[in-house]
């Protein structure tokens, strides 16, 4: 059990080091604003569709107000 607890801090190091200053990463428990645009522009730009073809208009706010659950620092290669 030391061991996982030992590899996750070293993997937050690690991450961290990589990531920081370009990352802010959120604590669980805090509250942050989502922005459903970003998402939606992303969709966007990796669909493939033709000319005739649009995505749904969604009625969402501008922003949402959240609260963090989890926090997962993840990398792609």
């Amino acid at each position: 059990m030391a061991n996982t607890a030992q590899s996750e801090l070293l993997n937050h190091r690690l991450w961290n080091a990589y990531a920081r200053p370009q990352a802010y990463v959120p604590l669980e428990g805090e509250h942050i604003y989502y922005f459903p645009q970003g998402h939606i522009e992303q969709l966007e730009g990796s669909m493939h569709y033709g000319l005739d073809q649009q995505l749904s208009t969604f009625c969402l706010p501008e922003k949402i107000l959240c609260k963090v659950m989890n926090v997962e620092l993840r990398v792609s290669l």
